[in-house]
């Protein structure tokens, strides 16, 4: 129970502290991201639980101290709309707008879904440097291709994880394949492929 004492702002004044809030964050982050370099972003879409859809987008670039730099510039609700090419180019265009990022952004970094190859084919109407090229600098992260890769691979074997002897923990799936001849699984990249398919299937 709140004291007698706490007075609680009004939904004006939160929405204005947050508004206020995130305007600092922003204002922020364009001064630490260089002006005079390219940068390279990271977009991903997905749908919560509840069937809310968001997309993020992360700034990757070298700073002043020549550190490698990874911060989150985008987190925007999509609402109903069909996330199409079209549409997820139009709300990148609106963060690059926001941190003047349209004539240095080089490289683009999302999944394999077709949308986002439409997105790119997109984005060479929106503004970008005369010399961006979707086919050059558009790249698809390798993780999700290991992902989809491993998780192929296993569907070929046919693997099905007994759930109550893994309890959504990866490591006893480990131990399960070192049950098999020592040669069989010994790869360090199967072990790492086996971790990532079971963490996209589960």
């Amino acid at each position: 129970m709140l004291s007698s004492n706490v007075v609680v702002p009004s939904a004006n004044t939160l929405c204005r502290s947050i508004h206020d809030y995130s305007q600092g964050i922003i204002a922020g982050l364009k001064y630490i991201i260089p002006r005079a370099t390219q940068v390279h972003l990271a977009t991903d879409t997905w749908t919560s639980p509840n069937g809310l859809a968001f997309t993020r987008t992360t700034v990757h670039f070298i700073d002043a101290e020549w550190a490698m730099r990874e911060e989150v510039i985008g987190f925007q609700a999509l609402g109903g709309a069909s996330h199409t090419g079209k549409f997820l180019a139009e709300k990148l265009t609106e963060i690059l707008g926001q941190f003047d990022l349209a004539q240095r952004m080089l490289c683009l970094v999302t999944d394999n879904e077709q949308s986002n190859y439409l997105l790119a084919r997109e984005l060479q109407g929106k503004g970008l440097g005369p010399k961006w090229n979707p086919d050059q600098y558009h790249l698809p992260c390798f993780a999700h291709v290991l992902a989809l890769a491993s998780k192929a691979f296993m569907e070929n074997l046919k693997s099905q994880p007994v759930n109550e002897a893994f309890d959504h923990n990866p490591d006893p799936f480990i131990n399960v394949l070192q049950q098999y001849p020592s040669g069989l699984f010994s790869c360090t990249i199967f072990k790492l492929s086996v971790h990532v398919a079971y963490n996209v299937k589960y």
